[in-house]
């Protein structure tokens, strides 16, 4: 069981930064 969670962390934490390339654009916003 603990094989099976380890792999789903890793996929999880792969999507993230693709989604933080795509929201770049929109968080420079509120730096600014």
């Amino acid at each position: 069981m603990l094989d099976d969670s380890e792999p789903v962390d890793v996929s999880a934490v792969t999507m993230p930064p693709d989604n933080v390339d795509d929201r770049a654009p929109y968080p420079t916003s509120i730096d600014e």
